[in-house]
């Protein structure tokens, strides 16, 4: 018996009517087993017995089931639970109520064990709120101070245009005259002219000072200790701007940078010009392998490299050009032609030099800077940069390369212990 159904029979066992029903159903059973002893079963007394045994059960469940509700109606059949005595009664009561106790503990327990998860999560959140809290009460300590500075300095703004006194007072009208002013307009224009010239003087000084670029050779010669071997002209200020393609090359859409022989006449006359100063400039022993360099990026070099590589192979010499600028390669955008493999693979032994080289034109092989090098130096820096030198030099007429600019690069300076001599490039756009 669960402590339910003895709670249940513990409520039964306290009705004086359920007690009176059980006693006369009691009393039916004890006849009806009498009478069977000596009646059939068919005898009117014993199917009179049967039908009160019938009623009671059903006004014992019907009283049952008023009392404690349809589910407990089966302790009807339970007689000897429902008539207990005082020490049966007491010990159902007892284990009644610890069935309670019980119930109410395991609640408590539940209870318990959701209030400590809910403190638990609260406890695992507490360090973020109190930083949360440190931050927000910095925040408004700042604010507070800013708000206190400002009405402060509001009320000192308040203050003094309180005390403010106006400086001007107005004394009396203006008077007005009674004739027209005079005025000489010759005096005007003259003065008018005088000052538009020496505004013009001004103007005109200011910008000559600022004026940075270069205008003729002889200021060229005045910044620089070494001779002057050419000039070439800025044919783009003059609009044309059109493709060129040089003789005898198989190429329709040659890159602007290298002059033509006709369209461009002025800027191939340029290149030829000083390819005759450095012929002349050691006679005796010409410099066959030359390094172009600037100092700072766009100053041509490139262009001129490529220029003079042409100049020089129209005189049937076989030219060889070398970009070796490693880290701003150009040369092969000016001949639109393959970067894939180039000096940097042959400086490692990764492709000779033979089978790299490219032809544009005839007499005049480029060698593209190739696959831009983790550190230029330590493959320009190498016996295997002299050596090449030293076979390419058995070939070809005259060597010569596009290095990188000279401030801030140390590439140039090393290349020049392999060459004869530097040309040097220097735009007039600005210094």
């Amino acid at each position: 018996m669960s402590w339910q159904e003895a709670s249940a029979v513990s409520s039964l066992s306290q009705s004086a009517s359920l007690q009176e029903t059980l006693t006369r159903l009691q009393k039916v059973k004890v006849q009806l087993a009498q009478q069977r002893n000596l009646l059939s079963d068919s005898a009117p007394q014993i199917i009179s017995l049967k039908e009160e045994q019938a009623d009671l059960d059903a006004l014992l469940r019907q009283e049952i089931a008023g009392t404690l509700g349809p589910q407990h109606s089966n302790l009807a059949g339970q007689i000897n639970i429902l008539r207990l005595g005082k020490l049966e009664q007491g010990q159902l009561n007892e284990f009644a109520d610890l069935g309670l106790q019980k119930e109410g503990l395991e609640q408590r327990l539940a209870s318990l064990k959701n209030s400590y998860s809910q403190y638990q999560k609260r406890s695992n959140l507490s360090p973020q709120l109190q930083e949360q809290q440190r931050q927000l009460e910095r925040k408004l300590k700042s604010v507070t101070e800013n708000y206190e500075t400002l009405l402060s300095k509001a009320n000192e703004i308040g203050i003094r245009q309180d005390y403010k006194v106006d400086k001007v007072r107005v004394i009396s009208a203006a008077a007005l005259a009674e004739d027209p002013v005079n005025t000489d307009g010759k005096v005007i224009v003259a003065t008018g002219a005088l000052m538009g010239l020496l505004f013009g003087t001004a103007l005109a000084f200011l910008l000559d000072l600022k004026d940075n670029t270069i205008k003729n050779t002889q200021e060229v010669e005045s910044m620089f200790a070494y001779p002057l071997h050419g000039v070439v002209p800025d044919l783009s200020l003059g609009g044309n701007n059109q493709q060129l393609q040089l003789p005898g090359s198989e190429r329709t859409n040659m890159p602007e940078q290298v002059a033509s022989e006709v369209s461009m006449m002025p800027l191939k006359e340029a290149y030829q010009n000083i390819q005759v100063n450095l012929n002349l400039l050691d006679a005796d022993a010409k410099k066959k392998v030359i390094a172009i360099t600037s100092s700072v990026p766009q100053e041509g070099k490139s262009s001129v490299s490529a220029n003079l590589a042409v100049a020089r192979s129209q005189c049937g010499q076989r030219i060889l050009l070398i970009d070796a600028d490693m880290r701003r390669p150009t040369q092969h955008h000016i001949w639109e032609i393959s970067n894939q493999i180039g000096l940097s693979e042959v400086l490692q032994a990764k492709s000779p030099w033979s089978e790299t080289v490219q032809n544009v034109m005839p007499n005049l092989d480029v060698l593209t800077a190739g696959t831009i090098p983790p550190n230029p130096i330590a493959l320009l820096d190498s016996p295997v940069f002299l050596n090449f030198i030293a076979e390419v030099d058995q070939v070809y007429d005259h060597i010569i390369f596009d290095t990188p600019p000279i401030i801030g690069i140390a590439d140039t300076k090393i290349i020049g212990k392999a060459v004869d001599g530097f040309l040097f490039c220097r735009s007039s756009r600005g210094c």
